[in-house]
């Protein structure tokens, strides 16, 4: 695949409805996830599976969450995208009850891209941002 095409790919995937992505891997019409994904976080790595698992807690508790991509720069197969996420807290997350608080974060994604689909990526969010703006944690 081309830059371009990785870059397009990236951008899909963060455009596209959480929601959207949990219903097309719940029907097995996965179209954005090589099945030995690998994903690299500040919280630890997750294969596949555990991916899922965490996306659907996402999910369940941010049912509006939205990613939208500020930048895209790519070289070879990886390409890295700075991010905006906005969600309302709606229900229980990492044992945190829903607020009904909205937040917006900022993050940096490094995804790496393999036959047009996501093989591995690393991704830090403002985290303490997030937890601060849902109340869960003191604003400084």
């Amino acid at each position: 695949m081309s830059i371009e095409e990785n870059k397009e790919i990236a951008r899909r995937y963060l455009s596209v409805d959480a929601n959207q992505i949990r219903k097309d891997i719940e029907s097995g019409q996965d179209e954005f996830h090589a099945p030995e994904l690998m994903v690299h976080t500040p919280m630890g790595d997750m294969n596949y599976e555990g991916y899922m698992a965490f996306m659907n807690a996402v999910v369940s508790a941010f049912p509006d969450c939205k990613y939208n991509p500020e930048d895209v720069i790519a070289e070879g197969d990886k390409v890295v995208v700075r991010y905006t996420l906005t969600g309302t807290h709606r229900g229980d997350f990492q044992g945190i009850p829903a607020t009904g608080k909205s937040f917006k974060i900022e993050g940096i994604g490094i995804l790496r891209i393999d036959n047009g689909k996501l093989a591995e990526f690393w991704f830090a969010s403002d985290m303490l941002g997030m937890m601060q703006q849902l109340g869960a944690i003191p604003a400084q």
